[in-house]
């Protein structure tokens, strides 16, 4: 039986995990371009604490304000 901790982190792999919140800002706005215009954000990640790129979870995530440094 997994871990509540294991499956966490499973979550995140294959995930890009940005060291700024800039550098994600930059990668979501071409996503977004490529998609059709289909919103893509830069997010906190509630498991692992990084930022990401991707449609924005419903749980565990936190918006990110520009200029927000990493924890």
């Amino acid at each position: 039986m997994a871990s509540k901790r294991g499956l966490r982190r499973r979550r995140c792999t294959g995930k890009k995990t940005y060291v700024s919140p800039a550098h994600a800002a930059f990668d979501a706005a071409a996503v977004s371009r490529r998609d059709g215009g289909n919103p893509v954000e830069a997010y906190r990640c509630g498991n692992c604490g990084g930022i990401h790129v991707g449609h924005r979870p419903t749980h565990g995530t936190v918006s990110l304000a520009p200029g927000e440094k990493r924890r």
